[in-house]
């Protein structure tokens, strides 16, 4: 269990603080359970809790933002961005189900309580190519209803992106600081830094920014590392060094993580159109070399076979199929239904085109074929070479037999 106020861990069945005397309890209802664990550093001023809601046990997700509101204007502008999200009903984002304000020394401090989402964040996983791109696709589909209706995440991470236990589905967590408060009041982290879209900083928030999160979440998912050691100056990323993607691919991510806003695609309805016309660009290449490997395997007739002459033999001479024994003859034609049972044969073609074998490769298995008849053939007349000796020795015996029996009578 966990103090609400100063973070300190306390006993479960206790009731106060040890290290600051106040109630453990949030708002003397949610009791915090524990710490979600920060990725790639920790915001002492953004903290997020599973807790448990005291009346009736229901598990939560309890977020801790502070920040020091410097006018009633802003204050105003603060509750104006959270009624949209507040009212938001999307599958994929866990229902808002209240928020509430506490000032402590001349610093707010905002909670945030939504449902408890079973599963884990994409934080601390790497994938390949493909598996990337399929992470895109539904990422981006789960954000096109958002920025239709101007609703920005502002901090898309692998760490606010959960695959749902139940059904393996992705939820969209912890919306960002500058969705939630307005621009930025103090120059963020460095592991802050490098995960925030570069206009960000500086209040400009636009469906952009989760295009740019996305870009950098897929970068991650691809090398397994922080952003800090990608970032470089110009508010880049430098990611081509440590891993190789399809080069189509690459020039899909550069244009995602652009840090000029306006050169970047503008929403993720632009991606998804952008995911598509390269899955539609690699069909297109893909049936374009089925086609050439078809037309590099055309049919041949049969009157085209039968023109092709033969020669890989012993002498350089032809194959003649009416020049062998017709044992060679059934043997050879035992062979081709062999083959032509491993080829795939049009039983609907009416003029008996095969599929075409080039004339080497048809050569040197007819001259197997050859060379197996003829062994065959001289092992046949060996065997009857010795069953007719045998018989001519028992033709001699019995002969003698009965010779020396006529002379013994």
């Amino acid at each position: 269990m966990i103090c609400a106020l100063c973070g300190a861990t306390a006993e479960r069945d206790a009731e106060h603080c040890s290290a600051c005397g106040r109630e453990l309890l949030l708002d003397g209802r949610f009791r915090l359970d524990r710490p979600v664990d920060p990725w790639c550093g920790n915001d002492p001023d953004d903290a997020c809790y599973r807790a448990t809601r005291i009346e009736d046990g229901m598990l939560v997700r309890a977020r801790r933002l502070d920040f020091r509101p410097r006018s009633g204007v802003e204050l105003a502008d603060f509750e104006a961005r959270l009624a949209p999200l507040r009212e938001l009903r999307h599958p994929a984002v866990p229902l808002w189900i209240e928020d509430f304000t506490r000032v402590e020394d001349r610093r707010s401090r905002m909670w945030t309580i939504h449902a408890w989402v079973r599963g884990a964040p994409l934080s601390g996983e790497v994938f390949e190519e493909l598996a990337v791109l399929e992470l895109l696709r539904e990422a981006a589909g789960l954000l096109v209803p958002l920025h239709l209706v101007d609703i920005v995440h502002g901090a898309i991470t692998p760490h606010s992106l959960v695959r749902r236990t139940s059904d393996r589905g992705l939820s969209l967590v912890d919306f960002g600081r500058p969705a939630l408060l307005g621009p930025v009041q103090r120059p963020p982290k460095p592991e802050v830094l490098a995960s925030t879209a570069p206009e960000l900083l500086f209040g400009a928030l636009t469906p952009a920014a989760d295009v740019w999160g996305l870009g950098s979440s897929a970068i991650i998912s691809l090398t397994g590392l922080c952003p800090t050691v990608l970032r470089v100056g110009g508010g880049r990323l430098q990611w081509r060094e440590h891993v190789t993607v399809s080069e189509p691919f690459a020039r899909l991510l550069d244009e995602m993580l652009d840090p000029d806003p306006k050169r970047r695609l503008p929403s993720a309805t632009a991606l998804v159109e952008a995911l598509e016309t390269m899955d539609q660009a690699r069909r297109r290449r893909h049936s374009g070399a089925h086609r050439r490997q078809a037309a590099a395997t055309r049919r041949m007739s049969k009157h085209e076979l039968g023109s092709i002459q033969i020669t890989d033999r012993p002498g350089g001479l032809p194959w003649r199929p009416a020049a062998e024994t017709r044992s060679g003859i059934d043997a050879v034609g035992a062979t081709a239904s062999t083959l032509r049972s491993h080829l795939p044969l049009d039983p609907r073609s009416a003029s008996g085109d095969v599929p075409v074998v080039r004339p080497d490769e048809l050569s040197r298995e007819l001259s197997r074929a050859s060379a197996v008849v003829r062994i065959d053939t001289r092992r046949k007349r060996a065997r009857v070479g010795a069953l007719e000796l045998a018989m001519v020795f028992g033709f001699t015996l019995l002969a003698a037999a009965l010779t020396w029996l006529v002379a013994t009578s």
